[in-house]
C-alpha cells in the first residue's frame, strides 16, 4: 500500500544560508510537482524548516473542509 501523506522535509538552499521548508507528496506522479518549496520561508535550522512545513500541511488540512462548505453554500445561491 503506498503512502499518500505529503511528507514534510528541509532541504539546504544553494545560498547555503538555510533549510527551505518543503513539501513532499509521494502520490504525484509527475517530478517536478512532487515537492512544494517555499524559499521565502528559509529558516537557519532544519527542525524549523520542518516545523513550518508541518504547519502549513495541518493548515492546509483544516481550512480545506471549510473551503468546500463556503464553495458549496455560494453554488447553492
Amino acid at each position: 500500500m503506498t503512502n499518500h501523506t505529503p511528507i514534510a522535509c528541509a532541504m539546504f538552499n544553494q545560498a547555503k544560508t538555510g533549510y527551505v521548508p518543503t513539501i513532499h507528496y509521494p502520490a504525484r506522479t509527475v517530478a517536478h510537482l512532487q515537492d512544494a518549496c517555499f524559499p521565502r520561508k528559509t529558516k537557519a535550522t532544519a527542525a524549523g524548516a520542518v516545523r513550518y512545513a508541518e504547519a502549513v500541511i495541518l493548515y492546509r488540512r483544516l481550512m480545506a473542509p471549510l473551503a468546500a462548505y463556503i464553495n458549496a453554500m455560494a453554488q447553492r445561491d
